[in-house]
């Protein structure tokens, strides 16, 4: 089981907790959380891998994950990041940052992700 340890920065704001979300499902591949949140067009592109990726099927769960800590958590206007780090089973320690536009202000949905994974 994956512990997750939360920004805290949430607060009363409905977009920065979706952030948030966004960013466990991402790392878990919750493709189900993913499908609610993502517009059917949303891309995921891995910053450095040089393509992007249907959001509906391109998020990949990372394996043995054993904590996720978010850092922050923010949003303003059509636009929100996540960031913090991941340790996997193996010992393995991944920093990363994830970059969304939402669809609209309102925040309910997201049309794309750039994803920064960078090993520590």
């Amino acid at each position: 089981m994956t512990t997750i340890k939360r920004s805290g920065m949430c607060g009363n704001s409905p977009k920065n907790q979706l952030v948030e979300e966004l960013a466990i499902a991402l790392i878990l591949g919750d493709k189900e959380k993913l499908e609610q949140w993502l517009t059917e067009q949303a891309t995921i592109q891995l910053v450095g891998d040089h393509s992007s990726n249907n959001g509906q099927a391109g998020a990949a769960a990372v394996a043995g994950v054993e904590q996720i800590a978010i850092e922050h958590a923010i949003s303003h206007g059509k636009i929100g990041a996540a960031s913090g780090t991941w340790t996997t089973s193996d010992g393995g320690t991944v920093a990363f940052s994830d970059h969304y536009e939402f669809a609209s202000a309102k925040g309910t949905q997201v049309s794309s992700v750039a994803c920064y994974r960078i090993p520590v």
